[in-house]
């Protein structure tokens, strides 16, 4: 026997089967094969051929089970596009091939829930066998029963699911795709489970377990390769790969290396920053004693920066004394934001947050500049009469306009002055007007004001 011939007899090749008779009956109108037609439906009677199943102890077999958990397999035309680098469109049209040509699958579209909501047009794809076995062995007569183990007449019951689904190769939230929602939910693969051996065609496998752990979802796969190239896109190398399995080994779980992988991808990092996480886990096993930490850490993060916030502001003054050189820090005591802002919100019947960096940077200026509590009580209310029940100037009613530079201004204004000469012009007019040292507005009166409206800063 050929040397190759030999070895390659000592392989066991498995994936997708193209039978040769497709090639014949898997045809163009011009007679040509229809290539991508064949490797879709290559794809998919890959997924429904059975798994074999083995007593762990005994290694006998017990019987075989399908590879996805509905009674159909759910798979997206995105899917078979990325898998054979062709389009959406040629997928689509290949399998129209297939349904309304050669009759060889069905496909249907479902309406499904989920956690999130309902989705609409979610595609499940069968096979019609006799039609399967027409193209495959077109010159036979069907086929004898078959002496695989396990195989009888009795039919198993189909597994119907109240979402459905299949194993995916996308976790992306479901969009539509020329009228039919193609994309895989989260919650399918969720609930499916697989061997790790069943997918040997070389794409990323589907993630069997996706947990809410965090703001995102957390993909969780058991292979480390697998896991790495679904969060980096890319294949590891056999350093990282190695690297992945020493942490499994310390008692890391998958779903906290996982946890980690997400941490960096989110955060716009790479892989060192990944294997930084990692080494800094010390006692953290877990992908929620990860998310645990990380609230921890921010918590005491806001407290630390809450606290520097209210640390009290330092001015300097002179001392008495004959050189008047040596100066003294005078403490000052923080703005009181949450009065400031609770008073706002009273006399507005809105709902301003006093925590808000913005609005307190503006009091803060105001309060550095020596205006006092009362001060801004008695701006708000004098803006309050002018503009509350103005429909334009209630937006105005804000800690961004209130507060910023024209606070002087509003403190000195006569509240009796009427009408929407109080009105405040866009934001822009103000910061070009506080530029020019322009505090007081009358639209009737002040011509550098209606100058300022035009355009016209020459």
């Amino acid at each position: 026997m050929n040397a190759t011939v030999e070895k390659i007899g000592q392989m066991n090749f498995t994936g997708n089967i193209i039978p040769a008779n497709w090639f014949k009956e898997l045809l163009f109108a011009s007679g040509k094969p229809h290539v991508n037609a064949i490797l879709v439906l290559s794809d998919i009677v890959y997924w429904y051929r059975p798994v074999e199943v083995r007593d762990e102890n005994t290694g006998h077999f017990i019987k075989f089970r399908k590879k996805f958990k509905a009674d159909k397999l759910q798979r997206n035309y995105a899917a078979f596009a990325e898998q054979f680098g062709i389009s959406k469109r040629q997928v689509k049209e290949a399998m129209d091939f297939l349904e309304d040509e050669k009759k060889v699958i069905t496909r249907e579209w479902r309406t499904i829930d989920i956690e999130a909501g309902r989705l609409n047009n979610v595609l499940f794809i069968d096979i019609n066998v006799e039609e399967l076995q027409n193209i495959t062995y077109p010159s036979t007569d069907p086929l004898p029963h078959s002496n695989v183990r396990g195989s009888s007449d009795k039919k198993e019951p189909l597994l119907h699911s109240n979402v459905g689904g299949s194993c995916s190769e996308t976790q992306h939230p479901p969009t539509s795709d020329r009228g039919t929602n193609t994309e895989i939910t989260t919650k399918n693969t969720t609930e499916i489970k697989r061997d790790d051996d069943e997918d040997d065609r070389g794409a990323i496998a589907p993630f069997p377990r996706t947990l809410h752990i965090g703001l995102t979802e957390l993909w969780v796969h058991d292979e480390m390769d697998k896991l790495y190239a679904r969060y980096f896109e890319a294949k590891p190398n056999r350093d990282q790969v190695q690297f992945l399995l020493r942490q499994l080994t310390k008692g890391i779980t998958a779903d906290g290396i996982a946890w980690a992988m997400r941490e960096t991808r989110e955060r716009g990092k790479n892989w060192p920053y990944c294997m930084k996480v990692l080494e800094n886990y010390g006692d953290i096993r877990t992908a929620e004693e990860a998310e645990a930490r990380k609230q921890a850490r921010n918590k005491q993060t806001e407290q630390e920066m809450q606290a520097a916030e209210e640390v009290t502001a330092t001015t300097e003054g002179q001392l008495e004394g004959r050189d008047g050189a040596d100066k003294s820090k005078k403490r000052k005591a923080p703005p009181p934001y949450k009065k400031i802002i609770d008073y706002l919100n009273e006399k507005t019947g809105k709902s301003f947050k006093h925590d808000s960096k913005a609005t307190r940077d503006k009091i803060r200026a105001r309060f550095n500049e020596d205006f006092t509590l009362e001060d801004f009580y008695t701006v708000i209310d004098k803006k309050v009469a002018q503009w509350l029940t103005d429909d334009k100037a209630n937006a105005w009613l804000r800690p961004k306009t209130l507060f910023g530079t024209n606070f002087e201004s509003y403190l000195n204004e006569n509240i009796n002055i009427p009408g929407s000469s109080s009105l405040p012009p866009t934001e822009e007019k103000w910061e070009e007007a506080a530029e020019q040292h322009i505090t007081e507005y009358d639209p009737d009166a002040d011509e550098e004001y209606k100058r300022l409206l035009k355009g016209d800063t020459d």
